[in-house]
């Protein structure tokens, strides 16, 4: 299986979406205790503060803002030549907060063209490099800084911003609008063509 067609030196991730130890730790104890994997911390991996668990991780609702989730990391025996690079920040910074007038222009203009908005009023607008304005959650969440920073899209691009001030909305905005951006309505073919851009870059 996925075991078997991983190279020497790789690493294979194992997450589910469900917080049941048969699932989870039980599954990757047995299959430790049967193969000649070595167990990663998950947490080292991803610059958190270490677990008392080990070398697991779960992702509780209450901690993440999200669903539970379950994760390990298994190194497979072998030459440490093809071993996988480590993980490398992205380029891609947090930038500024925009401006509660901004912000709420910003709402203003993506409500105006599309009758809808993405945020449920926990999130915060902010403004990233080269203009790009991305709806993010608030960072006060324990760890989500450091996920971030390794990650290239860091929350829902909503718009790029011209020199005079103007936004476009984003392909990933309209997209993820879907059915409910009622006020621009696109047919298959354009629908198509979005999702194509979309996967090019």
């Amino acid at each position: 299986s996925a075991w078997q067609a991983l190279r020497p030196g790789g690493l294979l991730v194992y997450s589910t979406c469900t917080l049941n130890r048969f699932e989870n730790e039980d599954l990757i104890q047995s299959f430790l205790d049967k193969s000649d994997a070595e167990a990663l911390d998950v947490a080292t991996l991803l610059g958190l503060p270490p677990k008392p668990a080990g070398h697991t991780m779960r992702l509780w609702p209450h901690e993440w803002d999200g669903e539970g989730f379950f994760v390990a990391c298994l190194q497979k025996p072998g030459s440490d030549e093809m071993a996988a690079p480590a993980l490398q920040s992205s380029p891609l910074l947090l930038g500024e907060v925009l401006s509660p007038s901004r912000a709420d222009s910003v709402r203003s203009q993506v409500i105006q063209e599309l009758g809808w908005w993405p945020g449920s009023g926990d999130e915060e607008v902010l403004r990233v490099d080269q203009g790009r304005i991305w709806l993010m959650p608030s960072l006060d969440t324990r760890g989500l800084e450091d996920l971030v920073a390794k990650t290239w899209d860091p929350g829902l691009l909503i718009a790029t911003e011209a020199q005079d001030g103007r936004i476009q909305l984003s392909d990933e905005l309209i997209l993820f609008a879907g059915a409910r951006a009622k006020p621009r309505s696109l047919n298959d073919s354009e629908w198509l063509g979005l999702l194509e851009r979309l996967t090019e870059t």
